[in-house]
């Protein structure tokens, strides 16, 4: 897969090769530096005097560029009456640009490079705004959009949304939502799973393009415009977002939910209740926000017993998979008040279990079962193991008609087993089911809270168990909750049988856990499966329940747990929040892009393969508990090439002092049976209060003896707020800042709990990661001198 990241061979502080020969001494980071083709290398100096060369990468795509419009003199009969958008050439913002000599006695961005006579366009008439970019994209790219008002200091929720790669154009509908005053747009294509770099595009909206609804949040107009656009110049200089509103730490109860990247294998995952962590114990001094005219109303605070409201979030059904029957597909339809001997042929023939419903389908054919929608079924589905056609026509496990998920209220054993009983099982999708382990929830009425009550099955439950000779399975937008593993995929090691091309996407995996006596659990374990996409899906408080007696954490339990037997391994877009040790432990490499990681004590380790760990976020790392410190951010265990590439690292709020942000680290315990040379590359990372006790921790530990390691760019808070800091514009941003610019409540629960809560085949862009890690990353750019 190509790299996500194109090196800028015209970033600030360049030098020629020879110019890293004539550092001054003691200046250069203590790792090898080599001269390698296609990949930025070089050594970091003092902040001072920074040295980097970089040579060129063939065959990085080109970030998408907007359109410069010609430009004709506006004289004063032209000047338009009506609202008008006012559209400035694009400027690509470096991913880490060159701190100031001096710095601004105030933090204000300044605006982008490149910025000039802007462009004017009234959007009359209907008319849209085109985007280009200097290459085609190929037609499976996408480009997501997001807007920040540049006046109030918050996104644009109802304006964040996807273009087709083939379609580059914003809608005059989506233009007249935009508020009035400096908007900045931020595109960000996406081929192939792969995010490329953002481009910015700032407009003026002059005059109110919006009306007034729903709650005061600002909404497209109904009203049309008409006429043919005028285009012009003007004489103005637009500015880069200002620091957003940010709101005081709100206290909450409970322990962190945080590990470590020590445990042993396990046979299965698990899940575990919800909690709240503490916040962070030395957040940077807190701005009150300041609400708009139209601002909405704060959303109720989020407690255990309070419905949780979405009103007011952007919804969008697009970036499901849509699974269309084939000429020869047969449905059948199960409901709860069905009865198993009807047909099932038809809704109003419905059959009542699946049981029956999968006597009915027809093994290598593309047919479907499909749930009436907000049905609930006091079953599991038990083993499955018929297939579908091909890839393209599978046989699907889904729902018909409007409304909720259907739910299966499980009352022991596993929901699903797809698994081969020495018959191949291929080509399998189930989309939009929630299956939750009643007996293991204690919410519920009626829960056992002594373990010895609970029988041993309710113990082992399983959510999605895929075993064996299986391939080609999709489980998208469903949500499986309370089970000891929500997700187990398992090849069989001892028949050299893997599981080949499993995805799981836009789907809620919460609250795994287990009793100690009962082993491990996981939200996710993933062992010899060749093939694994993880693609914006929630996975939150896995492997451990704070109501249940010996379910606490442990090192051993986590979000997402890959063995190192696992191949072509690809996390993208995900949240990944209060893991019980790791939010992701991929002992195999891959790549981990563009995720969102929130008070996990370990965000994530690669090794053993080529990895790329770029674009994501990582917030107030913790503590696995009060007896087990902890605290780390991105770990890389020995691998043939590992880059680590334009992560923010925030806010450690565990109590390790040996926990630093990014650590190259030995393999002691042989977790990922590799044993070659390692080279890494660390580029364009930003750190930013990871407190530093008693000189023992480095911000980037290298620990890997004979490492080849690349580094350059790494930008780093050193001292909390000195005047050696970097000038970040505001690096200060986290999730509950984010939710203070949605005008909804400003916490951490609250975040996601909504994000956990999104309804069946809905997709919220402002509480996806793309959207969060794009305004964290924002906070990191870096303020202009004078």
């Amino acid at each position: 897969m190509p790299s996500a990241i194109a090196p800028n061979p015209q970033a600030p502080g360049v030098a020629a090769a020879s110019s890293i020969d004539a550092a001054p001494s003691g200046a250069a980071s203590s790792p090898t530096v080599a001269d390698l083709p296609g990949v930025p290398i070089g050594v970091v100096l003092t902040p001072e005097e920074p040295v980097v060369t970089t040579t060129p990468a063939p065959g990085i795509p080109t970030p998408l560029q907007a359109p410069v419009a010609t430009a004709t003199p506006v004289t004063p009969a032209q000047t338009p009456v009506a609202p008008v958008v006012v559209a400035t050439p694009v400027a690509q913002i470096p991913s880490q640009p060159q701190a100031p000599s001096a710095p601004a006695p105030q933090i204000t961005p300044a605006a982008p490079a490149g910025s000039g006579p802007v462009v004017v366009v009234e959007p009359q008439g209907g008319d849209d705004l085109p985007l280009s970019t200097p290459v085609d994209l190929p037609s499976n790219a996408v480009v997501e959009v997001v807007a920040w008002s540049v006046d109030q200091g918050r996104l644009i929720h109802t304006f964040a949304h996807t273009l087709d790669g083939s379609s580059l154009v914003i809608s005059a509908e989506r233009l007249r939502g935009l508020p009035e005053g400096r908007v900045e747009l931020e595109f960000t294509a996406v081929v192939d799973g792969e995010r490329l770099d953002s481009t910015f595009r700032t407009i003026s909206v002059l005059g109110a393009l919006a009306e007034a609804g729903d709650d005061g949040l600002t909404v497209a107009s109904a009203a049309p415009f008409s006429g043919s656009p005028v285009v012009g110049t003007v004489e103005t200089t637009p500015s880069a977002p200002t620091s957003p509103a940010t709101s005081p730490a709100t206290d909450t109860s409970g322990v962190s939910t945080t590990g470590s990247n020590n445990g042993a294998p396990v046979a299965s995952p698990t899940s575990g209740a919800g909690a709240q962590a503490p916040a962070p114990s030395a957040p940077a001094a807190p701005v009150e926000p300041a609400t708009p005219a139209d601002a909405a109303p704060v959303d109720p605070a989020v407690t255990p017993d309070a419905p949780v409201t979405l009103e007011g979030l952007n919804r969008v059904d697009t970036g499901f998979t849509v699974v269309e029957p084939s000429d020869d597909t047969r449905t059948i339809y199960v409901s709860a008040d069905g009865n198993d001997a009807n047909a099932g042929t038809s809704p109003s023939a419905a059959v009542a279990t699946f049981v029956r419903a999968r006597d009915l389908i027809r093994d290598g054919m593309p047919d479907h079962i499909r749930f009436k929608a907000g049905d609930t079924f006091e079953y599991g589905l038990g083993v499955f193991n018929k297939s579908g056609r091909s890839a393209e026509e599978p046989i699907l496990l889904g729902v018909y008609g409007e409304g909720p998920r259907p739910k299966f209220d499980v009352p022991e054993d596993n929901f699903l087993v797809l698994t081969d009983n020495n018959i191949a099982v291929n080509n399998v999708t189930v989309q939009g089911l929630h299956a939750e382990a009643a007996p293991r929830n204690p919410f519920r009425p009626g829960f056992q809270f002594d373990a010895a009550d609970r029988p041993r099955l309710v113990h082992q439950m399983r959510g999605i168990f895929i075993f064996g000779d299986v391939s080609n399975v999709l489980i998208e937008d469903c949500v499986i909750d309370w089970f000891k593993d929500a997700l187990v995929f398992q090849g069989k090691p001892n028949e050299d049988l893997p599981i080949r091309n499993v995805t799981l996407r836009r789907s809620i995996i919460t609250n795994s856990y287990s009793v100690r006596a009962e082993g491990h659990s996981q939200g996710m374990y993933a062992e010899l499966v060749h093939g694994l996409t993880i693609e914006e899906n929630v996975f939150d408080h896995n492997g451990w329940c704070d109501q249940v007696e010996e379910a606490q954490r442990t090192l051993f339990n986590h979000n997402i747990y890959v063995q190192y037997s696992a191949t072509d391994v690809t996390l993208t877009g995900n949240v990944l929040t209060r893991g019980a040790s790791h939010g992701a432990q991929v002992r195999p490499g891959g790549q981990v892009i563009d995720n969102l990681f929130v008070r996990n004590a370990l965000a994530t380790f690669v090794a053993r393969s080529a990895s790329l760990v770029a674009h994501n976020v990582v917030l107030q790392a913790d503590d696995i508990g009060p007896d087990d410190p902890r605290g780390f951010g991105i770990e890389v265990f020995p691998g043939p090439d590992t880059r680590v590439i334009n992560n923010v690292l925030s806010t450690r709020i565990g109590s390790a002092f040996f926990a630093e942000p990014i650590g190259l680290s030995i393999d002691k315990n042989n977790l990922t049976r590799y044993s070659g040379p390692t080279r890494v590359e660390l580029t364009d990372n930003k750190i930013y209060r990871w407190p530093i006790e008693f000189g023992r921790v480095l911000p980037i530990r290298f620990g890997i003896p004979d490492a080849v390691v690349v580094e350059a760019r790494n930008a780093i808070d050193i001292a909390s707020g000195s005047d050696n800091d970097p000038d970040w514009v505001d690096p200060s941003r986290n999730v509950e800042s984010y939710m203070a610019t949605l005008q909804r409540t400003p916490t951490f629960e609250a975040f996601i709990a909504q994000a956990a809560a999104r309804p069946r085949g809905e997709w919220l862009p402002e509480l996806s990661a793309a959207v969060v890690n794009s305004y964290v990353r924002r906070g990191f750019d870096v303020v202009a001198g004078d």
